[in-house]
C-alpha cells in the first residue's frame, strides 16, 4: 500500500522506556530528517519528512536511515505492565493479556512517514520558521485559524484544545460522508 521509488530505511531497537505496572510508553518513532524546497516539492517553503521528501524528489536525499524507532524492552517485566507482554504475531490477533507489537510498529512507522508535525511542542514554534506538510492541514475551530496562520502561543494552546483541532486535508475531507463518527463541520 505504500509506494515509493526510493527505499525507505528504518532503524529500530528495543530499549527500556518509561513505564509502571499500569501504564507504559510502548514505542516511539520519527523521521531522521526533513527537507524543503527540493526538486519535486509540492509546496515551496514547506518541510517534508525524509521518507516523503525522498519519494517526492524521486531520489534519496540522505544516506542516513529515514526513520528511527524504539520499542519498550521492559514490557511484561516487574514494574512495567507486569501482567502483560508483547505479542509478536503478524495477524493482529493478540491474546487479551498481550500487546500487539505489529500494531504498535505500524502506528509508530506512520509518525516516521510524516503523520506528525515538526512544530515545537514546548513553544509552538515552527521548525526553522517554516510550515511543515502536516501542520498545513490542521485547523483550530475555536480560533477559526489554520496552524500556519497562528502565532506560536496560539499553536501551543491549540495542541491541547480538546475537540477543536481538526484535520482539513483535502483527500480526507472529500470522504467525510463515508464516516459515521469523528467528523465535525466537514473535518476530522
Amino acid at each position: 500500500r505504500l509506494t515509493s521509488g526510493v527505499t525507505i530505511v528504518v532503524t529500530a531497537q528495543f530499549n527500556p522506556l518509561t513505564c509502571t505496572s499500569f501504564s507504559a510508553v510502548l514505542g516511539s518513532a520519527g523521521p531522521t530528517g526533513a527537507y524543503r524546497d527540493f526538486s519535486g516539492a509540492p509546496l515551496a517553503g514547506t518541510w517534508y519528512v525524509q521518507a516523503l521528501a525522498n519519494k517526492l524528489a524521486g531520489t534519496n536525499l540522505s544516506a542516513n536511515p529515514d526513520i528511527s524507532a524504539q520499542f519498550n524492552s521492559q514490557i511484561g517485566t516487574a514494574g512495567c505492565l507486569d501482567t502483560s507482554g508483547w505479542y509478536y504475531g503478524l495477524d493482529h490477533n493478540a491474546p487479551s493479556n498481550r500487546i500487539d507489537l505489529f500494531a504498535v510498529v505500524e502506528h509508530e512507522i506512520g509518525h516516521g512517514l510524516g503523520f506528525l508535525s515538526l512544530v515545537n511542542t514546548s513553544t509552538g514554534a515552527k521548525a526553522g520558521a517554516f510550515d511543515d506538510a502536516y501542520m498545513r492541514n490542521l485547523e483550530d475551530h475555536s480560533l477559526g485559524l489554520a496552524w500556519p496562520a497562528m502565532s506560536n502561543v496560539q499553536r501551543l494552546s491549540s495542541m491541547t484544545d480538546n475537540g477543536d483541532l481538526h484535520w482539513i486535508g483535502a483527500a480526507a475531507t472529500a470522504r467525510t460522508g463515508q464516516f459515521s463518527s469523528g467528523v465535525a463541520s466537514g473535518h476530522f
